[in-house]
């Protein structure tokens, strides 16, 4: 953003929430060479904050002071213009949405933690009406919503996913364990208990929290006077921040209970008081996720609460007992059965401040967060579709959750990482040599129910497919499914679209699939002009083949390589063969020459280009060598390679031929595959597509010039570096991380 030092800049209504919740990410930016600055309703310095900035914010949302605080932040921000922006709380959350809107568009993150929506599974309906639209319409103007229980988390991502692409589901603010690990001596222990006036055999109950209608210990005032009629011993220990001008004091002295209820107001000492209770308890009636219950369980106090969100996510994980809102009696009964048990450890290493820390990292960009990616494609054979779908799926797997589905289960021609997850629709095996019309037949709608049916079992972040265009049906069965429309889609286009898209209807269905993709990836830009204006993501993007730089070897030099021109591809009429053969006996005519061709493939013209041959009278000097996994060597060991095809997307071979320093001559195919990586005289030989004499004095110059063909060859091996798989990963990450909203890697 044109500055030497990045900004952060946390917002909230009041100081407590960024001292309680937040100052471990403050200090992360600061350690992170960021400048802190913090906005609240106070200009109170706060620990690792470089800056504190005073707003006219309040909690109520209905004064015009709130309406101030979003001019004062917009002068702010236009000010200091920040890379990230986090708020808190509900109106810090508006204010600071609102004011960031046009510093959005100019790079800033913003991101938004909700601590607990206001509307909420049997929330009044008055909530709903007020508080769901304006979050509804904020989340457009929000590129990370944390959410921090799963109800939140699971509305979150149902109501507001087309709006906010990145929801993130946070185990809380996080609770350093190390408070914990200090445990209270007997001696201890009892000298606080007599600094409360509570004795050693006292059942000591606690709840943590400001004095509130929400919080409700009304609630438990009512509870103790029952248990206090069963058992004189029982105290509660309410600690907190009074709220209701001593609401609560006065309702304890009307039940005589001032023996055993104490006010504790505001301490500092909490964990003490945790480790000289004997259960924790919760009324609320909301919570986002109860800090207070967190830290009882790392401190091993059980727990009795209300059935509340965050409150049930606690109690899920520490073994609380629930009981529903204002039921008193099995509220009463979970109290009395947990006094009789003992303190118990649970593992609650997810509400960690280190678990919390992690993954805060990920969200803020400090490291690489692991998404879950799925590739789809027909089978693993071995095309060039699937050669790219196996180097992504590995090198994607050391960061990432991936899977990958192939419509039928061909036999696998590559090696796959263990982490990657093989998944079919269909486990019967293919030959798709013979097969392969069949194959497309059978890409049904059962087939496509199928396919639904997996992705959504898996709930990937992003789909990435390979399919080829027989498949368009399937495809468009699957992108009109509704449930599907809610998982962004990236196709990868393999073809020539002008030679794949000739029939009208075919031209229909195919701008109904790509109309609303998420990604489209290309391999030439004449792919890429081809469907402009009718696709509406700007996630478009050219992206060549990578090469697998552990399967290439040292280039040989020119004179150490064999007299051979070499081609390779299947033996069809697409790879156009026959032209090739007949342009090489042109070339070789009338010569003495030791060069022979050697064609590597298998196919359905293997007798026709037998006959071909033979009538050419080139069984000496041209053979068709079948298929062959060692395709590198054969290459390092040739002097020429050369290129026939009518029409290609972007050949792997071709590559794989210039990495390894061998001077190429190709067809300059329609769809431009071949011309986006060959500059003609520079670091290869452009023909015309089918002309069979232009092939025929390429080949003659190569052959006859080896300064010609050192010099391609040099220039040829920079493919090295720019088809690396590193450099063709991370486009396609970059790719990947725009599409479903994790765009920000410091």
């Amino acid at each position: 953003m044109g500055k030497d030092k990045k900004k952060v800049l946390f917002v909230a209504t009041v100081d407590s929430v960024i001292e309680q919740f937040n100052v471990p990410f403050l200090k992360l930016f600061k350690d992170s060479s960021y400048e802190v600055h913090v906005a609240t309703n106070s200009n109170r310095p706060i620990k690792y904050c470089d800056k504190k900035i005073k707003l006219s914010i309040t909690r109520n949302p209905f004064t015009f002071s709130n309406v101030k605080a979003v001019r004062e932040l917009k002068d702010v921000l236009k000010r200091e213009k920040y890379d990230i922006i986090h708020c808190h709380t509900p109106m810090g959350g508006v204010v600071a949405r609102v004011a960031a809107k046009k510093s959005r568009k100019d790079g800033t993150r913003v991101i938004y933690t909700a601590h607990g929506f206001h509307f909420y599974d049997g929330a009044p309906i008055h909530n709903w009406l007020m508080f769901y639209p304006v979050e509804k319409y904020l989340a457009k103007y929000t590129d990370t919503l944390i959410t921090i229980n799963m109800e939140d988390y699971e509305r979150a991502k149902k109501k507001f996913c087309k709006r906010c692409r990145d929801i993130q589901y946070v185990s809380g603010v996080g609770v350093d364990e190390k408070k914990f690990e200090k445990k209270l001596s007997a001696k201890e222990r009892k000298e606080i208990r007599e600094s409360l006036g509570l004795e050693e055999n006292d059942k000591v109950l606690i709840c943590v929290g400001r004095l509130d209608k929400n919080k409700n210990q009304g609630f438990l005032i009512d509870v103790m006077k029952i248990l206090v009629e069963k058992d004189s011993r029982c105290h509660l220990l309410l600690v907190g921040v009074d709220e209701l001008g001593g609401k609560y004091q006065k309702k304890v002295k009307e039940m005589k209970l001032e023996n055993n209820v104490h006010f504790l107001g505001f301490r500092d000492d909490i964990t003490n008081l945790l480790q000289i209770s004997d259960i924790v308890l919760s009324a609320s009636g909301r919570e986002g996720l109860p800090l207070n219950l967190v830290e009882a369980s790392f401190a091993g106090v059980p727990i009795v609460a209300t059935d509340c969100r965050g409150n049930r996510d606690i109690c899920r994980v520490a073994g609380g007992l629930i009981s529903k809102q204002g039921d008193k009696s099995t509220f009463i009964k979970n109290v009395l059965k947990k006094i009789k048990s003992n303190k118990e450890t649970r593992d609650m290493s997810e509400f960690s401040l280190e678990n919390v820390s992690k993954k805060m990292k990920e969200i803020y960009g400090f490291v690489n967060s692991s998404r879950k990616i799925m590739f789809v494609g027909l089978t693993m054979g071995k095309g060039g579709a699937e050669r790219v779908m196996s180097i992504l799926a590995n090198e994607f797997s050391k960061n990432d959750v991936v899977s990958l589905l192939t419509v039928v289960n061909g036999s696998d021609s590559y090696r796959f990482d263990p982490r990657v997850k093989r998944l079919y629709v269909d486990k019967k095996s293919y030959d798709l040599n013979n097969k392969f019309k069949k194959i497309a037949k059978k890409l049904s709608v059962v087939r496509s129910l199928r396919l639904k049916k997996i992705i959504l079992r898996e709930s990937p972040d992003v789909v990435v497919v390979f399919l080829p265009e027989p498949s368009l049906r399937l495809m468009l069965e699957t992108k009109l499914s509704r449930k599907l429309r809610k998982i962004p889609i990236i196709i990868s286009v393999r073809n020539d679209p002008k030679v794949e898209y000739k029939n009208s209807l075919i031209r229909f269905i195919m701008k109904k699939i790509y109309a609303n993709v998420s990604g489209m990836v290309y391999q030439t830009e004449d792919a890429k002009k081809f469907f402009r204006g009718f696709i509406k993501t700007k996630n478009q993007v050219v992206i060549s083949n990578p090469i697998d730089e552990k399967t290439l070897v040292a280039p040989k030099v020119d004179g150490l390589r064999r007299d051979v021109v070499i081609s390779v591809g299947r033996l069809e009429k697409q790879k156009n063969q026959k032209m090739l053969i007949r342009a090489f006996s042109e070339a070789i005519k009338d010569k003495r020459t030791n060069y022979k061709m050697e064609i590597y493939g298998k196919g359905t013209l293997r007798e026709d280009l037998y006959d071909l041959i033979h009538k050419l009278g080139m069984d000496e000097k041209i053979s068709l060598k079948g298929q062959t996994d060692d395709i590198i060597s054969r290459l390092n060991s040739s002097k020429i390679f050369v290129l026939s095809s009518s029409y290609e997307g972007l050949p792997n071979v071709l590559i794989e031929a210039m990495a390894m320093g061998l001077p190429v001559i190709s067809t300059d195919c329609p769809c431009g595959g071949p011309r986006s990586i060959i500059e003609d005289g520079k670091n290869g030989i452009l023909v015309k597509n089918e002309d069979e004499r232009a092939m025929a004095r390429a080949i003659s110059k190569l052959m006859e010039d080896e300064n010609v063909r050192e010099k391609l060859a040099k220039e040829a091996l920079l493919i090295r570096e720019s088809n690396s798989i590193g450099t063709i990963v991370m486009q396609w990450s970059n790719l990947i991380n725009k599409v479903i909203g994790k765009k920000w890697i410091h």
